[in-house]
């Protein structure tokens, strides 16, 4: 920013020296510095400035390739420096073309350019700053290099105010626009771009209730709120219905097995009776018939006649 603060352009005094000496001589260690910089490697062109100035000594440039301090004042590497920060404000500026926030990142550079020329500086701070600056960065600027310093402070303000003219007003309600004397498009006092106010944001009567109740079938409409609450009950008493309809099912199916299986043990117990009765007519017979079957007749007339004859045993 000032130009008698050799710190802040320190770190381009070795690259300058390199690209200013005959030929473009250069070594590792100055590409080392120019990488580390991050400055890429240009070609510098005096162009009016060789008008201006006087050649550089070949021992000068021959130091100031090396690194040395003879070279590292001279009015060359000023002037060199300045038009190449210079081309880059003018790069930087036409890189932002088009972007609405050009102007916050091009008023820095202005206040630069400016202080260059001393357009913002006060008496006060002019003798001050006279009387800080000594050696060859008190001399005056060339009237190319300060023709060029100007050219571009009036570049970047011309399009810093060009941008900021160009921005539109954040105006949304008609209200709005009336208090600020915009009534149509057309007024010669609205901005540029001003295309009217537009459509009013619809406003709608909320719905207050009186005693609010946090519960689940919550909604903007009672009516909604209440066709939900009847589905969902109506889903409930289905369920519920339904599973009454297997229990039941289930217990009629319980009572049918239990029937059956007092029918199976009736059943059970007959066969057992009977069989039990046949066994034991079976049993009783096969005795008459060890003994002899003498028990095997049974009574009737046939009885009379051994009777009478005394062959009846007893």
């Amino acid at each position: 920013e000032s130009a008698g603060s050799g710190t802040l352009l320190g770190w381009l005094r070795p690259a300058a020296c390199a690209w200013t000496s005959p030929g473009g001589a250069h070594n590792d260690e100055e590409d080392e510095t120019k990488a580390a910089s991050g400055l890429p490697r240009v070609e510098l062109t005096w162009c009016a400035l060789r008008d201006v100035l006087p050649p550089l000594p070949a021992a000068a440039a021959a130091a100031g390739a090396r690194g040395g301090g003879a070279a590292l004042e001279a009015p060359h590497l000023s002037a060199a420096v300045l038009a190449t920060t210079l081309g880059l404000v003018c790069s930087v500026q036409e890189a932002l073309e088009g972007c609405p926030g050009r102007a916050e990142a091009v008023l820095p550079l202005l206040q630069v350019v400016e202080g260059v020329l001393g357009a913002n500086n006060t008496e006060e701070e002019q003798e001050e700053r006279e009387q800080e600056v000594v050696g060859p960065w008190a001399q005056p600027l060339p009237a190319a290099l300060a023709s060029e310093v100007q050219r571009v402070a009036q570049v970047l303000g011309a399009d810093t105010k060009r941008c900021v003219s160009s921005r539109r007003p954040l105006c949304w309600q008609p209200g709005l626009a009336g208090a600020a004397g915009w009534g149509s498009s057309s007024s010669s006092s609205a901005p540029p771009g001003y295309q009217g106010a537009g459509a009013p944001v619809k406003q709608l009567a909320p719905r207050f209730e009186e005693k609010y109740t946090v519960r689940k079938d919550k909604d903007a409409d009672r009516e909604k709120a209440k066709e939900k609450q009847l589905r969902r009950q109506v889903k409930r008493e289905r369920k519920g219905a339904m599973r009454e309809l297997r229990r039941d099912a289930e217990f009629l199916e319980q009572q049918k097995w239990k029937e059956q299986l007092k029918i199976e043990e009736d059943r059970t117990k007959r066969l057992k009776a009977n069989r039990a009765w046949l066994d034991e007519q079976t049993a009783t017979f096969n005795q008459q018939v060890k003994k002899g079957g003498g028990l095997l007749k049974g009574g009737g007339s046939g009885g009379k006649h051994l009777k009478a004859r005394g062959t009846v045993q007893r």
